[in-house]
């Protein structure tokens, strides 16, 4: 009888009811609940999931030693499908191309699904090694019934709970450890491809296309150095484009996506064979069946539009953020490079030769014949070129302090769950960011508060970030909305960031008081990168700990720019800004030179 009753009570304890997902249509709540990760639990339910008798279990990369080792891991599988990839797809459309076109046209999605499914995968594993999960609800939709369209599509739906969910539901479904129900009398709760409303007609839709219009009445022979997609002010790729003796080309061809319908046979040519383990059978799986379908059904028809519309014969070719989410410009790009034309990516925010891991740098770099950086070198590579930036160069004749101003601290945001891999405060580990700021705030002085004005992102991504704000102070201001951050920067004394940013790069650059600091164990630096931090933080620029970087504004609030334009805060800004935040007046003649010589190699 005692064991019986010891059973029953061990089952009550270790038995629980497993979410996956923040729709509350899936949740057993007369079970005890265990959450499989934060995204789970909306800031904006916490009346609902506080109430409830519930656990949450650990993200598996709140161990950075972990993030660092399965981040080589995923890097090297990728290459390795990439390698399978080629064959198959060059057969299955009749072409013959190298892994380095496949790498341009599609890297990108592969690169993300990887990194995606791995983290989902493993959170999974978390569950079924705690032995806690005894059941769970998954939906009657299953995600082979999604295929994206595109690239951009398929990052769109990575923000979504419900194709996360899917995800999740998918990898339960193959491992087949956790008992699970389908919930068939739930209909349609994803509605992930519903058109998207067109933008309205206003004055900056008309310029653009009035300008896209020109731009497509410029002959190839005066648009040699194509320039798409490249991060620059309009003025400055203008300006850049004359010094190369062009006529300013401002905006590429912009091609639709083809709408095409799924083709079986032609996914089941796809299927693939590498597994070595529980995870890689997971992905050659899902890969046939979520490769986008531009990629596969669509790929003839974007092959002939980007064909059609971009330059015929350029000399060379750069973008610094068309890698990601044009699509023509892509197939063009990769064909270009199959005929020997040279291919030029750059630098486009922060964290960019700095954060010990980033694999969209990485990513970049492997595409590009040459890869241009804002001052700062890579180890083991000749393909990085540090070449004053045009981009900062015109942020530069903005800024200006407001002596009477406020104190700006500029927020990120992050969605509930991970896209890509990097040391910043992505996924889960946004909850320790928040966790840093807490500590910050409480450093701060009252009559500093008061001065205080937080810029949050226009948009929430999940994590209820003004509230959670909110609870740290209820008086301070917070901002969320769509001025201009430059706008705002102009209005303030000193500038506070709290990440590795683009925003402490562009501010520095135009010698504007600024303090930044962040968590160690989230935005982790590389080894070449530690040295001119420490000598920042030696400065009071940048700071390792919330608290320190509390006192010196205490310290100093009154008169930042008395402390700024010091003799030993502008050296040690001027060293700084030389390795990851170089600029010039002459960035123009320094860019016309070196994409000549690149042209000319």
């Amino acid at each position: 009888m005692r064991l019986n009753n010891y059973l029953t009570y061990s089952k009550q304890i270790f038995e629980m009811f497993l979410v996956t997902t923040a729709d509350q249509r899936f949740w057993k709540t007369d079970e005890k609940i265990l959450f499989l990760g934060e995204w789970c639990r909306l800031y904006e339910q916490k009346a609902v999931w506080s109430e409830l008798n519930h656990e949450v279990l650990p993200w598996h990369w709140y161990d950075q030693a972990k993030l660092i080792r399965d981040t080589r891991y995923i890097q090297e599988l990728q290459n390795k499908i990439l390698l399978i990839l080629t064959p198959k797809l060059n057969e299955l459309h009749g072409v013959d191309h190298s892994s380095r076109y496949w790498r341009i046209t599609l890297g990108t999605w592969l690169f993300y699904i990887t990194a995606v499914f791995f983290d989902r995968f493993a959170s999974v594993r978390n569950a079924i090694e705690s032995q806690r999960a005894s059941h769970t609800w998954i939906p009657l939709q299953d995600i082979t019934n999604y295929i994206p369209k595109d690239f951009v599509e398929f990052e769109n739906w990575l923000g979504k709970d419900s194709y996360n969910f899917l995800i999740y539901s998918w990898i339960i479904q193959q491992l087949k450890e956790i008992p699970f129900e389908i919930k068939n009398n739930i209909q349609e709760p994803f509605p992930l491809e519903k058109t998207p409303p067109k933008p309205s007609l206003n004055w900056k839709t008309i310029i653009k296309k009035l300008v896209e219009g020109y731009s497509r009445c410029v002959p190839d022979r005066f648009n040699q150095i194509v320039l798409i997609s490249s991060y620059l002010k309009p003025w400055s790729l203008a300006s850049l484009q004359v010094t190369l003796g062009q006529i300013p080309y401002l905006i590429g061809p912009q091609i639709d996506t083809p709408q095409v319908q799924i083709n079986g046979g032609m996914r089941k040519e796809m299927e693939l064979s590498f597994a070595e383990n529980p995870f890689e059978e997971i992905l050659e799986k899902i890969i046939p069946l979520q490769i986008p379908k531009v990629y596969i059904e669509g790929y003839v028809e974007m092959r002939r539009r980007a064909l059609r519309k971009f330059p015929k014969s350029p000399k060379l070719i750069y973008t610094s953020i068309g890698l990601y989410f044009d699509e023509g410009f892509k197939f063009w790009a990769a064909e270009m490079v199959e005929q020997g034309i040279k291919l030029v990516s750059s630098q486009h925010g922060g964290h960019y030769g700095n954060c010990l891991i980033s694999t969209k740098e990485d990513h970049e770099i492997a595409c590009s014949d040459r890869y241009i950086s804002w001052g700062w070198k890579k180890e083991n590579t000749s393909k990085v070129t540090p070449l004053p930036s045009g981009k900062l160069a015109a942020i530069c004749q903005t800024l200006k302090p407001n002596p009477k101003g406020k104190i700006l601290l500029v927020e990120p945001d992050m969605t509930l769950q991970s896209k890509s891999l990097n040391t910043v405060p992505f996924g889960s580990n946004f909850l320790k960011h928040m966790d840093n700021n807490r500590c910050f705030i409480e450093g701060l002085l009252p009559e500093v508060r008061k001065q205080l004005f937080v810029r949050l992102k226009p948009q929430d991504l999940g994590y209820g970030s003004m509230e959670r704000w909110k609870e740290f102070d209820p008086n301070i201001f917070i901002y969320r909305g769509g001025e201009s951050i430059f706008r705002q920067i102009n209005r303030s004394r000193l500038l506070v960031v709290s990440y590795n940013s683009t925003t402490h790069l562009e501010a520095l650059s135009a010698n504007f008081p600024t303090l930044f600091f962040w968590r160690q164990d989230v935005n982790e630096l590389r080894p070449s990168a530690q040295h001119d931090h420490e000598l920042m933080h030696q400065a009071g620029i940048f700071h390792k700990s919330p608290e320190s970087a509390a006192e010196k504004i205490n310290a100093i609030y009154l008169d930042p720019l008395g402390w700024w334009f010091s003799p030993e805060i502008q050296k040690a800004r001027e060293r700084f800004c030389l390795k990851y935040a170089w600029t010039t007046k002459t960035w123009r003649s320094d860019w016309k030179n070196e994409l000549l010589s690149i042209a000319q190699e």
